[in-house]
């Protein structure tokens, strides 16, 4: 920390780092802060870098803090986490097969649709990856999820002040009640975020700029090209969520 005082002001510098014990060690630093031109004469001023909130990120990360596990016990993933779709599913009912595969298809063009709605029509990860299905008919997966890498938030002066945030994901697959590994997703999000106050209300927009899912094992028999379908399908869930969570935490 550091302090200095002038006629008309007094100043505090704070590094802003988050560490274990506060024993440093963050592989990057802080840019350079300055004062804008003052406009009238505040009580307090305050610059605020987002170097303090990626010395969080990078230890919650290096710590194996940001994980996540989503079973068939999750409401929303019961039954899309099964390799077999449908209760009471007949091999040889290819009608129903072959039918819920246009259904599929027809999901996979639009970018309005939601994962709510994919349960609803009786889609299941087997539809999307085949080779599950065929591999391990009849299971139930469990997801981990967690950071590949250290997530960053970048805050910028662009369109009248955002912050993007930078994120890349691993999701594991595993057969539901055992250790054997299935599959492996890598998911990219690159997301703009801007907040406004206006007078007694804060309003804000997000934009998915980017939305990548890799199979990087090859182990799903899922294209690229159906890959990027699924991405566009995701978008649109992704902002709707985060949107909700802001109004909740806003209102709520």
């Amino acid at each position: 920390m550091g302090t200095y005082a002038t006629f008309n002001d007094f100043t505090i510098n704070l590094s802003g780092e988050f560490s274990p014990r506060g024993w440093d060690g963050t592989p990057f630093g802080a840019f350079p802060l300055y004062f804008p031109y003052a406009i009238g004469q505040p009580m307090i001023e305050a610059v605020i870098s987002d170097y303090t909130i990626n010395s969080l990120l990078y230890w919650m990360h290096k710590r194996q803090f940001i994980e996540l596990r989503i079973s068939p016990d999750t409401p929303a993933f019961s039954s899309l986490l099964s390799t077999t779709c449908g209760e009471d599913y007949d091999e040889s009912d290819e009608t129903a097969s072959n039918e819920r595969r246009k259904i599929l298809r027809l999901l996979r063009r639009s970018k309005r649709q939601s994962i709510a709605e994919l349960e609803a029509l009786g889609v299941c990860i087997g539809d999307i990856a085949p080779e599950l299905a065929e591999k391990y008919p009849n299971r139930k997966l469990f997801l981990f999820v967690r950071t590949a890498r250290a997530p960053s938030i970048l805050i910028s002066a662009r369109n009248g002040g955002m912050a993007s945030v930078d994120l890349i994901v691993d999701v594991t697959m595993y057969l539901n009640g055992t250790n054997t590994r299935v599959g492996n997703l890598r998911i990219t999000i690159v997301m703009d975020i801007a907040l406004r106050l206006r007078g007694n209300w804060i309003t804000g927009s997000a934009k998915l700029r980017v939305l990548k899912i890799t199979d990087t094992e090859q182990t799903l028999g899922i294209t690229q090209d159906a890959l990027d379908n699924i991405s566009n399908l995701a978008k649109g869930a992704i902002v709707k969520v985060w949107k909700f969570a802001f109004l909740l935490h806003i209102f709520g």
